[in-house]
């Protein structure tokens, strides 16, 4: 729900040191821990189901080092209010908000969740928002999206499974299982998918409206499929489908 560019650091934990060496806990990890996503159970309360803490995380101490910095907080604060919101809507707790939907919402605010080279959430571009959704949904194994890259075969299957478990389940359950298989598929030479194909595949397990703009790209004139135009139609269908569910 939430980015950070801050590197994991600590401070001493005390002041025992061995010759040669710094305070003993002291590290600085300026490049392996950054950049990093806050989950949103950092902002729940272990034994309270109705309270938001965005500023207090729950976080280790190396966690912390991460968490403590007021852009941070603005993000962590934007997202409090909005889960806040959702759960007046649904008459819940907020720790019984779905997570993927908060997410998705985020997203569709331009609530940078995700940290691409080449989709920043500030990008006008309409199909930004999906792309920061699925940046945190398994469809990028890097920090580059391609947006532009045409859709191939091996990847649309990846992306569609994805979309289905979302679909029928409202959350993944091993995201990272999904980016290493979507990483093979990148590799795989598997040739382009057309919307005609493409359009075909998904009626096949979609109910979900899809956005007349959308539509017509599906049922005009087949034509190559980028990775934006389907990410925004993806988007559109698991939005749809986290919002009926709840």
């Amino acid at each position: 729900v939430a980015t950070t560019d801050w590197p994991m650091d600590s401070v001493a934990c005390h002041e025992t040191t061995v010759p040669g060496s710094r305070p003993d806990g002291v590290f600085f990890l300026a490049e392996e821990s950054r950049p990093s996503q806050v989950p949103w159970r950092c902002l729940l309360a272990r034994d309270l189901d109705n309270l938001l803490a965005p500023v207090c995380l729950s976080a280790s101490h190396v966690g912390w080092g991460c968490l403590r910095l007021e852009p941070v907080w603005v993000q962590t604060g934007e997202a409090a209010g909005l889960a806040a919101a959702l759960a007046h809507q649904g008459g819940v707790p907020v720790a019984q908000v779905q997570p993927t939907l908060l997410v998705a919402e985020l997203a569709k605010r331009r609530h940078l969740i995700s940290f691409l080279n080449d989709a920043d959430s500030f990008l006008p571009e309409s199909w930004v928002p999906a792309v920061q959704f699925f940046g945190t949904q398994g469809f990028f194994p890097g920090f580059d999206a391609r947006p532009q890259a045409p859709l191939t075969k091996a990847v649309a299957a990846c992306w569609l499974a994805i979309t289905a478990e979302l679909v029928s389940a409202g959350c993944l359950g091993d995201v990272a299982k999904h980016v290493q298989q979507v990483a093979a598929a990148e590799r795989e030479a598997s040739g382009g998918m057309d919307s005609t194909d493409f359009g075909e595949i998904l009626e096949q397990f979609v109910t979900q409206p899809i956005s007349p703009t959308l539509l017509q790209i599906l049922h005009g004139p087949s034509r190559p499929l980028n990775r934006a135009q389907t990410c925004e139609m993806l988007f559109t269908i698991v939005h749809a489908a986290l919002a009926d569910a709840g």
